[in-house]
């Protein structure tokens, strides 16, 4: 089948780059300007930065929350240059700029080098990428590896030899080990199949298989860890769903319907939506087929998940390579330059607010609020409280009935993590409960720290309380955490009914 255009593959005049060279050129750009944000910003890491952080210093092929992957890279790159805020993110611009240059080389073999550079440019400045480019997140390598995987099944759907099996292979266990959500590769597949005569031949190749048993054999690894500690990361997956409550959400629904917009950009959404809409009077091709298949059913299914129970906006992240490709190809296509000259220029706006929010927060304050910014302040102040708190008792173990506050003193407090404990509810509800749980009654002399005012039901079971106090971290100039500190001492004999 043809699957290239005939447009150029050079910029006008004599002396022009190729194209390749100025997406090369752009990309390299933006992403050296998003990391020396990162080093200009002084915002502490986020809870579940420094959860994955924790993650990396103990490493392993799964995790309670999430598959191994940001543990990973978090390690990698703290390994290189020390394990400061910007050096635990580094990860993130670094490969949501190689994401964008396989999105070019993707878009290329669908539409030829100008739509690839302009598609490439779109997905680059994405509110959504530049957001994820700041911070360390579990969708940033799960697009990596999903967009290979594009590729490698559009090549071999197009006759590619067995090299793409390999490398869907690649695409579909490493995006496994990133987020679950790589899944969704295989039901595009499955609505690929249906949607066209080229798909349905795909189901059919030997080299499709070989690919995708590659992939599930990279992944084994993960599978093994989950049969040996209980189906953690499957279980906690299941409860993200949240299908035992109130079956029927339409606020919820229509929140994440109007998020699609911030996550693809109001134009190329609106842009997507559009053609779809057009179907019945300008029939899809092979090439918006495939697209289409590999975006709009995660659109329907977290729009469906997003009635029956809430959703968070990036839950469908997978469905944002393919929606934008499309959306660009088909504006680009009609002509319509001014409406990518405007999303462009929307994008670029989002960049430099998030650049203003991460170098200079007290200017952007007034605009955003205090509460914005109030996840990543106040950490290393709270570690040092504890640090201290815990010298001054002299205990030998510090307990925890949060993730966040366990991940983040390990982060910032500088302690021997054999030292920290986190409580365990009636089930296993997060990492450190699997990994660091604390055996009531205490045997040692333990710090308790909580944001709970009189969590009396929870002290009867640990110890008898030596003594107790109230804190308070500072999230800025009129935000503040407030904890109480609990001192409990082992005891011989059954714990005292008033431990105040």
């Amino acid at each position: 089948m043809t699957t290239t255009s005939s447009l150029p593959s050079r910029t006008s005049g004599p002396s022009a780059l190729p194209v390749w060279a100025l997406a090369l050129l752009g990309i390299a750009a933006l992403t050296a300007l998003r990391i020396a944000v990162l080093f200009a910003s002084g915002l502490e890491l986020y809870g579940d930065e420094a959860q994955y952080w924790t993650y990396g210093q103990d490493l392993a092929f799964g995790y309670y929350s999430k598959p191994p992957m940001i543990g990973w890279l978090a390690r990698a790159t703290t390994e290189l240059g020390g394990h400061g805020e910007a050096w635990v993110r580094l990860s993130s611009p670094l490969i949501q700029g190689l994401t964008a240059l396989l999105l070019f080389a993707f878009a290329q073999r669908l539409y030829g080098s100008r739509i690839a550079l302009a598609a490439a440019l779109a997905y680059a400045s994405l509110p959504a990428v530049s957001y994820a480019s700041l911070l360390l997140s579990t969708d940033t390598p799960l697009l990596l590896f999903w967009v290979l995987g594009l590729i490698a099944l559009w090549r071999l759907q197009d006759g590619g030899s067995v090299a793409w099996s390999f490398a869907l292979g690649l695409a579909l266990g490493g995006g496994l080990l990133s987020k679950y959500a790589m899944a969704y590769l295989l039901l595009g597949l499955a609505v690929n199949g249906t949607l066209s005569p080229a798909g349905r031949s795909l189901l059919m190749n030997r080299r499709l298989w070989l690919g995708l048993a590659l992939g599930l054999l990279l992944f084994a690894p993960n599978l093994w860890w989950n049969m040996t500690n209980g189906g953690a990361t499957v279980v906690h997956v299941a409860e993200n769903a949240n299908l035992n409550g109130q079956l029927w959400n339409p606020r919820a629904a229509a929140m994440f319907f109007l998020s699609q917009f911030g996550i693809v950009g109001p134009v190329f959404m609106a842009a997507f939506l559009i053609r779809l809409a057009l179907v019945p009077r300008q029939p899809l091709d092979d090439r918006e087929r495939f697209l289409i298949a590999f975006s709009l059913p995660v659109l329907l299914i977290i729009q469906g998940q997003a009635l029956l129970a809430g959703a968070n906006a990036n839950w469908a992240a997978t469905a944002v390579p393919g929606a934008v490709v499309l959306a660009v190809a088909w504006l680009l296509q009609l002509g319509r330059r001014l409406w990518m000259k405007v999303a462009l220029t929307l994008n670029a706006a989002t960049f430099l607010g998030l650049v203003v929010l991460a170098i200079w927060p007290a200017l952007a304050t007034p605009v955003v609020g205090e509460r914005a910014l109030r996840n990543v302040r106040g950490w290393a102040a709270f570690a040092e409280e504890v640090t201290r708190r815990a010298a001054a008792c002299g205990c030998q173990k510090v307990l925890f009935d949060r993730r966040f506050e366990l991940a983040q003193f390990w982060y910032y407090g500088g302690l021997d993590p054999s030292r920290l404990r986190m409580r365990v509810n009636n089930d296993v509800s997060n990492h450190y409960e699997l990994t660091r749980p604390f055996a009531a009654p205490a045997t040692q002399r333990t710090l308790y720290v909580t944001n709970r005012a009189a969590p009396t039901d929870v002290l009867r079971t640990f110890g008898r309380v030596a003594e107790v106090a109230d804190f308070q971290v500072t999230t800025g100039p009129s935000s503040l955490r407030s904890y109480r500190a609990y001192v409990i001492d082992p005891v011989s004999h059954t714990p005292t009914e008033n431990p105040q």
